[in-house]
């Protein structure tokens, strides 16, 4: 079996354990990725974020409204990601991530 993720340009050989091998790279590549554009999002962003929950959220707007706060806004923007230029994502990317491996 040969296994290869194009993401990242490993490939793996042998006839058990790919997936798992597989699945060890990409979170290795995660967990180098996801520092660099995480210290992008405002601290008051809580949605699909390591280390932040619904109680979390929950929690800043009971502490925003103790404040004296009275507004909260909620976007989600329904297929967003189905309609994202590929090109145009990945030329964004280039600017943060130097390591053409990455971006393949």
């Amino acid at each position: 079996m040969r296994c290869t993720t194009g993401s990242i340009g490993v490939t793996f050989y042998g006839k058990h354990g790919s997936e798992w091998a597989v699945t060890v790279v990409l979170r290795a590549a995660k967990l180098v990725i996801e520092p660099i554009f995480e210290a992008d999002f405002q601290a008051s962003s809580y949605g699909f974020r390591p280390r932040r929950s619904a109680t979390q959220a929950l929690e800043a707007i009971r502490a925003a409204g103790n404040r004296g706060y009275h507004f909260v806004v909620d976007a989600d923007i329904q297929g967003y990601f189905d309609n994202i230029q590929r090109d145009t994502l990945l030329e964004l990317v280039k600017e943060r991530i130097s390591d053409r491996r990455v971006l393949k």
